[in-house]
């Protein structure tokens, strides 16, 4: 897959930014599906898609930030201007920080509203998955055909020695299947076991 899809004006509209704004998609609707199964009202789970959208883009570029500080020293305003060096967008994410602000403002928001933290953890603790493996598929797909070979507009017909490089994906999930809602642990211990 091409890092550029196409550009709107000088705007270039890239393939990982669009995998990800369909996972969000994705993610609100699985749990706007799953709220009206169970007979709960939409609107506190909209807002908690909300809390963790923004939260996560946020906070996986606060993480980035911290850990690659040498990047930032004398240029600060490179943080979150979308513009700097010519080019738009916010290159430099980190999973981790993503998760840990989406879920301390989850908490914290339902804490607030008197919502069911584990109620709100287990609508949404599928669309982590889901998102993660929307984005990080486009991610590794983009990088293995630039090693395998160039197939985007414009970029080099130099050919990179394939030997060089490996690239392996671990299953994610096993074969246990959850007879009730999936918990937040009981996801998490899917992923790692």
């Amino acid at each position: 897959m091409c890092p550029e899809l196409f550009h709107i004006g000088p705007i270039p509209i890239r393939s990982f930014g669009v995998m990800m704004a369909l996972s969000f998609l994705l993610g609100v609707l699985y749990v706007q599906r799953i709220a009206k199964r169970d007979g709960k009202p939409f609107e506190p789970y909209f807002m908690i898609a909300y809390i963790m959208i923004i939260g996560g883009v946020v906070g996986a570029r606060l993480a980035y930030v911290l850990l690659h500080l040498d990047e930032f020293t004398g240029h600060w305003t490179r943080t979150f201007n979308p513009f700097a060096e010519g080019q738009f967008g916010i290159a430099g994410l980190n999973l981790y920080g993503g998760v840990l602000l989406a879920l301390i403002g989850t908490f914290a928001y339902c804490r607030w509203k008197r919502i069911s933290v584990l109620d709100a953890f287990d609508y949404f603790a599928p669309t982590l998955a889901l998102g993660i493996g929307i984005t990080v598929s486009v991610a590794f797909s983009t990088v293995a055909a630039s090693v395998r070979q160039p197939i985007c507009p414009g970029a080099s017909s130099s050919r990179l020695d394939p030997s060089r490089h490996s690239f392996s994906a671990t299953p994610i999930f096993t074969r246990r299947r959850f007879t009730h809602r999936c918990t937040v642990l009981g996801c998490f211990s899917s992923c790692i076991g």
